[in-house]
């Protein structure tokens, strides 16, 4: 039986999950308002905080964070494959998102490299290849998806992760790459039972996109 070290009933984790997303938007009303030009990546500010945020949450309730965000081990099995995972739909992604919508693709790119422009390199890379990929997930496939499976059925709680994930990051069309790429991390956490294999997908996703938008 559970005990009330390894859970949160649905009305508590639907607070932590409401009071970090209050907290981001905050934080980023904040930083649009004074936007500095220079120094330390905005984000890595806003993700290490929402990381911490959630954690002092998660054990406010005395609940175990390593549980209630599935940080199990699991099989190796699914490192590799999450690796092979990765690196396939990273070369799916960008060939269709180049042959279907070029324009679209190029000003995503150039947006990027004027965002970054002028922030410490070492900032912006640990935002993105490492801060990003771990809040997401701790959030979406940790916290989100274990708290939809109280209410719905597993693949529902799987196709709503995604959706909401993709929604977060609204740009159109790349919703669809994020649902696709957000479906396949919410199974892979309930097939291995641990968000470390979608953690690894995903931190080397966010790779291989940063070192493509550095290289060009």
């Amino acid at each position: 039986m559970p005990t009330s070290g390894n859970r949160l009933s649905f009305k508590k984790s639907v607070t932590v999950l409401s009071l970090v997303a209050l907290w981001i938007v905050s934080f980023l009303l904040i930083l649009t308002s004074s936007m500095p030009s220079d120094g330390v990546y905005p984000t890595l500010w806003i993700f290490s905080s929402s990381i911490l945020l959630l954690l002092l949450l998660i054990k406010t309730f005395q609940a175990k964070p390593a549980i209630i965000l599935s940080l199990n081990h699991c099989e190796l099995k699914w490192f590799f494959l999450s690796l092979l995972l990765a690196c396939l739909y990273w070369l799916a992604d960008y060939h269709l998102m180049r042959f279907f919508s070029p324009e679209s693709y190029s000003e995503t790119l150039t947006r990027w490299q004027q965002g970054v422009r002028g922030y410490y390199f070492w900032s912006v890379m640990l935002s993105s290849v490492i801060l990003a990929p771990l809040f997401e997930e701790l959030y979406f496939r940790g916290l989100l998806l274990k708290t939809l499976k109280q209410k719905t059925p597993d693949c529902l709680a799987v196709i709503s992760s995604a959706f909401l994930f993709a929604c977060v990051h609204w740009s159109w069309p790349e919703f669809i790459s994020l649902f696709g790429i957000g479906f396949i991390y919410g199974w892979m956490t309930l097939k291995a039972n641990s968000i470390f294999p979608a953690l690894l997908a995903h931190i080397i996703h966010n790779a291989l996109t940063f070192w493509f938008y550095v290289s060009h």
